[in-house]
């Protein structure tokens, strides 16, 4: 548990990539949209995009955590079951704290018709009907799985190096395709987005817990017959 902890901690060491670099692209976007808003003066409000920047990121993150850190890990002693634990708790710590501060910026934006200029960035109808848990499980679900999602990604290519990867990727996109020319065949594609919308943004995001499972899983067996 020791040594989970301890890589954890060296995770946190890089304030920038972790913590600052996240909320600065964040931030950046969401200044400009501010800017924006206050020249145009749109009396019905508009909404931007742009706090989706900030679970990219996440997905990128998991990606590259991996290939920047696991050999520095590796090479002090650290076991690759303690380097997954770490790790996994390091992301699901970071899901945590920026969905907490996320949903802290809707409240504010609500609670100042949109930072006075009518803005909708932080607060968006789809994600945030309910009550602040309720929206807060919302970002944190879909956060974790996007950080996994990435963090399996670097686990299969360290197990399985280019090759596989680029193997991986062909197969799923040959797959996808298949998929979409059946879709399209068969005329049920409309049948696909009456039913993401019949769901709500807690209807999906709880839907996303067995492929975080799964992903989670998965990755612990890639990396545990990883090379070094």
């Amino acid at each position: 548990m020791n040594r989970s902890v301890g890589v954890m901690k060296m995770h946190l060491r890089d304030k920038l990539g972790f913590l600052y670099l996240p909320w600065i692209i964040c931030l950046g976007s969401f200044s400009i949209n501010l800017i924006i808003g206050g020249l145009i003066q749109e009396e019905k409000g508009f909404y931007s995009g742009g706090m989706m920047s900030i679970f990219v990121y996440m997905l990128v993150m998991g990606i590259a955590v991996v290939p920047q850190t696991i050999s520095f890990a590796l090479g002090l002693g650290v076991r690759r079951s303690d380097y997954f634990t770490g790790t996994v708790s390091t992301l699901t710590l970071m899901s945590f704290v920026f969905s907490i501060v996320l949903s802290l910026l809707s409240w504010i934006e609500a609670a100042t018709s949109g930072w006075g200029v009518k803005l909708g960035f932080f607060h968006l109808p789809y994600l945030y009907v309910g009550g602040y848990l309720q929206q807060f499980l919302v970002l944190f679900l879909i956060m974790l799985m996007l950080s996994l999602w990435g963090f399996i990604i670097a686990c299969f290519h360290r197990r399985f190096g280019k090759t596989g990867t680029f193997t991986l990727f062909i197969a799923l996109f040959l797959l996808s395709s298949l998929f979409s020319f059946y879709m399209t065949y068969f005329g049920d594609w409309m049948a696909v987005f009456q039913w993401f919308a019949d769901k709500t943004a807690l209807d999906l995001a709880i839907r996303t817990i067995p492929f975080s499972i799964i992903f989670a899983a998965l990755s612990y067996l890639f990396l545990r017959r990883s090379t070094v």
